[in-house]
């Protein structure tokens, strides 16, 4: 607290009322879970942890700049959970360095091709094209206002030519999916088999298959997938993901269960190769076939 305290300039002055009375509320125990002094705080702390400094905004969104990557980083302000996703990506501990540590210690290629499914607006893909700036990425977001956000991002970072966004949902065939917005955060989209032909929230589905196809690659570097349980229906029969998992290094997967379903996935990673460890909310697997000798 004294630490944040002692940094609480790094906040626009617009902001810092806020964050003291966040502080006063909280010191008499005041629950402000998914209040904007709670949304204030979370802005504080993703600044400070992430070596971030605000350069502008408007009436929805804020522009961050990054010192560590130097990007400009479009986040949306109170109520959305943008800042929270931004914190786990580019605070402390950066949600991926791992994974990125975990890759370089097991293979090399000089020309990454990664997947980033569920990729909300764009801040994994982001933080993976400044570490493999030589790499080829597609990220699939299947929801339209964080998609219009991770465009955003991608674009103002000038990293079109290597960053292919989708707007679909991964799944194990092609189909429709019906988009589901019950908890209201957009870091918490879902998806499932569509029960009304006229639903306005349908999405056209793309298998890990089809992107290998349709991008010429035989291989996948990194498999970054937090797909909201929809990797339930891609992981627990061996048969759908048998194929592109031996095509597949390594995979960073946020596994929403931790009971018969996560011992069955992890079966089944086991069966075709690979070793596992967990890390925060990710599970993360190694193809032991393709490590490097």
């Amino acid at each position: 607290m004294i630490r944040r305290l002692l940094n609480i300039h790094i906040l626009p002055l617009k902001y810092i009322p806020s964050y003291l009375l966040f502080i006063f509320f909280k010191l008499l125990r005041r629950d402000l879970k998914n209040t904007y002094l709670e949304w204030v705080n979370s802005f504080h702390l993703a600044l400070l942890y992430s070596n971030s400094r605000r350069v502008s905004e408007d009436s929805t969104t804020i522009t961050c700049l990054s010192k560590d990557n130097n990007y400009n980083l479009l986040l949306r302000k109170h109520p959305s959970s943008d800042v929270l996703v931004y914190n786990h990506v580019f605070g402390d501990p950066k949600e991926y360095e791992i994974v990125c540590e975990t890759y370089n210690k097991h293979f090399t290629n000089d020309q990454m091709f990664i997947i980033d499914a569920g990729a909300n607006v764009g801040y994994a893909t982001l933080y993976f094209a400044n570490k493999y700036s030589n790499s080829k990425i597609v990220c699939i977001e299947p929801e339209q206002s964080n998609f219009k956000i991770l465009n955003q991002n991608i674009n103002a970072n000038n990293l079109s030519k290597n960053v292919l966004p989708l707007h679909k949902a991964l799944w194990y065939y092609n189909t429709t999916l019906e988009l589901f917005t019950d908890n209201k955060k957009e870091w918490g989209f879902s998806v499932n088999e569509i029960q009304d032909s006229q639903s306005a929230n349908k999405i056209e589905t793309i298998t890990v298959d089809d992107i290998l196809v349709q991008q010429n690659q035989s291989l996948i570097n990194i498999l970054k997938i937090d797909i909201e349980g929809a990797e339930f229906e891609i992981f627990l029969d061996e048969k759908r993901c048998h194929g592109f998992l031996a095509k597949t290094q390594l995979a960073a997967i946020e596994i929403h269960d931790r009971n018969e379903k996560y011992e069955k996935i992890i079966a089944n990673f086991a069966s075709a190769g690979f070793s596992f460890f967990n890390s925060g909310e990710l599970t993360i697997f190694i193809n032991n076939n393709l490590v490097k000798k």
